[in-house]
């Protein structure tokens, strides 16, 4: 986090709890790896899980690409897919990042009844295709404290009953992921 910040410091980049890359990486954050952010900010409820594929996160990028530049460009998103029976929001994206390459990656975030866990996972684009299977094993492997899994609501429905902007949160975190 600290040195994205020295590299980028007028952009917004979310931190995150936890990474993980290849025991046999030589050095840090070299792809492969994965990110996880726990975002305890408040339920997402169930109506706007369903909108947040209508969505459209590249222009959250261009927002940044300014800010961003000194690291990658050209970073681009896929459309936000919902499964509703695992609850889990899909995204793909791909970015150049400066002085590594096209990369690529998948981002799973699982609504929890506090917040969400969001799962990042990215190689270079030469060999994503082998390393996807194993990321959406990962991401769909993700337990969730019993107590925390994601429960529909009866207020779910409720527009109004929900005041936080949840494509605005998640796309910060997705475009901070990328």
């Amino acid at each position: 986090y600290a040195e994205v910040k020295k590299q980028a410091p007028n952009a917004k980049i979310p931190k995150y709890d936890y990474g993980f890359q290849l025991a046999s990486s030589q050095n840090w954050m070299e792809y492969p790896y994965i990110l996880v952010q726990v975002n305890k900010a408040s339920r997402i409820p169930e109506h706007q899980l369903k909108s947040l594929p209508t969505i459209d996160l590249n222009e959250k990028i261009k927002d940044q690409a300014e800010n961003m530049k000194s690291l990658m460009s050209s970073a681009s998103l896929g459309k936000m897919q919902y499964d509703e029976v695992a609850h889990v929001v899909w995204i793909t994206m791909q970015s150049d990042v400066v002085n590594v390459g096209r990369s690529q990656g998948i981002s799973g975030l699982i609504p929890t009844e506090t917040g969400f866990v969001q799962v990042h996972a990215y190689s270079m684009e030469s060999n994503f295709q082998s390393y996807l299977p194993t990321f959406r094993q990962i991401i769909t492997a993700t337990t969730i404290n019993p107590s925390l899994v994601y429960k529909p609501h009866w207020t779910d429905n409720s527009p109004i009953l929900s005041g936080i902007d949840w494509g605005e949160v998640a796309g910060k975190a997705i475009v901070g992921g990328v």
